[in-house]
């Protein structure tokens, strides 16, 4: 019964208490927004109309896994408190990611990253939206790409934007990307999150520093 979520499976012979046996379902058609917490499967017991005993499962957890991470931007510019930096990040979603989900791009600690991103659809991206454009804010060190139509599994994404770059140099922590199911304000806490990439892509930052130049 898809309707109601149930799925009845019916004994023709008795079945002896505390004895195992294997009930196989052909197919259960999931949400779009299956996250890698996974779900709760409960089974209910009947015996002649009255409730007999009740059994909770937990589905295994997805591991989703971003791919084809791909970062444009130009070496020299990454020197320490330089403004106005542009980024091209680009990469292959895992698994679907519903038109209610939000996309995070998460920079190291200390970048600055602008709103209004956008989506590159001349350079292949599938991030788009029926009703304008996709919406990219920008909150604390990460890009938040909200309001495209459902992304399929291994779709291409590729971001462009501006980012102002940290006050100290050297090597950064690592760019995050991450897909979710929900949209919220804090998602890496609240998020139900799908996919994930969070190591490998570094920055290193140099000592220089712009110039900051009289013009008159």
């Amino acid at each position: 019964f898809p309707d109601t979520n149930w799925v009845v499976y019916r004994l023709n012979t008795a079945q002896s208490a505390n004895t195992a046996r294997q009930i196989a379902v052909n197919s259960v058609t999931v949400p779009d927004n299956f996250p890698q917490l996974g779900f709760k499967i409960t089974c209910y017991v009947w015996k002649s109309d009255v409730l007999v005993e009740v059994v909770n499962f937990n589905t295994t957890t997805v591991s989703g896994t971003i791919s084809g991470v791909g970062i444009v931007v130009d070496q020299q510019a990454l020197v320490r408190n330089r403004v106005n930096t542009e980024f091209q990040v680009g990469f292959t979603t895992g698994h679907i990611v519903p038109s209610g989900g939000s996309i995070e791009i998460r920079f190291p600690t200390g970048f600055k990253p602008h709103a209004n991103c956008q989506s590159i659809s001349g350079a292949g991206s599938k991030l788009t939206s029926t009703t304008g454009r996709v919406a990219c804010t920008a909150t604390n060190s990460s890009w938040v790409l909200t309001n495209f139509v459902k992304l399929a599994a291994s779709s291409t994404v590729q971001v462009y934007g501006l980012v102002d770059l940290p006050d100290t140099s050297g090597v950064t922590e690592s760019l995050g990307i991450y897909t979710y199911t929900n949209q919220v304000d804090d998602l890496s806490v609240n998020g139900r999150k799908i996919d994930e990439v969070a190591s490998g892509y570094t920055f290193t930052i140099s000592t220089w520093d712009t110039l900051s130049l009289d013009t008159s």
